[in-house]
């Protein structure tokens, strides 16, 4: 029996299978909001499109209207969901596309692993300084 090589796609499927099974996710808080990944791979476009409501996290493959759209390659989305390319710094280079609502994304962001080495996720945003 031959194993089969785990892909960029299998890592992205693993990524957002977990993060509809969590139930509440403490570093989202209270965090409501839509996010749409466009992830364009080797067989066309592939649409992950997350509900975010009250913490939970609901996933599915539709097209339409989000808070938040990002677009982005199947081999960098890949490498970012198994800790190995920073989301921040992709789309700082201009190598990850993103429009809309960026605190629904920077909060989303927080569920990306770490880099190898790291010392884990950050805390959650509690509450805002308002005066600053």
């Amino acid at each position: 029996m031959a194993l089969r090589k785990k892909t960029k796609a299998d890592a992205i499927d693993a990524f957002f299978a977990d993060i509809s099974t969590r139930g509440q996710i403490p570093v989202l808080g209270t965090m409501e909001g839509r996010l749409r990944f466009d992830v364009s791979g080797t067989r066309g476009v592939e649409y992950w499109y997350v509900t975010l409501h009250n913490g939970e996290a609901s996933v599915s493959h539709k097209n339409t209207k989000a808070d938040v759209v990002v677009r982005i390659a199947q081999d960098l989305f890949g490498e970012i969901v198994e800790g190995r390319k920073n989301a921040m710094a992709a789309l700082l280079r201009g190598a990850m596309e993103a429009e809309g609502d960026f605190r629904i994304l920077i909060a989303f962001g927080r569920l990306f692993p770490g880099r190898h080495g790291s010392k884990g996720r950050v805390a959650p945003i509690l509450e805002v300084d308002q005066q600053r």
